[in-house]
């Protein structure tokens, strides 16, 4: 069952991993806790842990919306990515997955992402 069943099951809330390997948390985990999966550039941390609020807004990008699309200057839903630890399918765990939801929505797998413009 490991540790995320077992914690799902104790608070009558069920939980389930993606994957059946346990990594000792009960749902998120702490910050820096898998150094083997950075990216070539060596960021982190971008996948697996929760949902990430994005700034954009939510809407298909177009054809000509190659490089740093950002979408629309308004809308209802915004972007969200990475993918929880309790996904559903393993598509949705990369950083370039994107999902909408409504701005006021929240979840013990929602965050956000921080980033820095060089």
């Amino acid at each position: 069952m490991g540790v995320r069943g077992a914690w799902g099951k104790k608070h009558g809330t069920p939980l389930e991993a993606l994957f059946p390997d346990s990594d000792a948390w009960a749902a998120t985990a702490p910050v820096g806790s898998f150094p083997e999966g950075a990216s070539r550039w060596g960021i982190e941390d971008l996948v697996g842990n929760v949902w990430e609020w994005t700034a954009d807004y939510y809407a298909r990008y177009a054809s000509a919306d190659v490089e740093d699309p950002t979408g629309p200057v308004t809308g209802t839903a915004h972007v969200m990515r990475g993918g929880a630890w309790n996904g559903a399918y393993a598509d949705w765990v990369r950083p370039s997955f994107r999902f909408s939801n409504a701005a006021a929505t929240r979840s013990h797998g929602v965050g956000f992402r921080c980033a820095l413009t060089p």
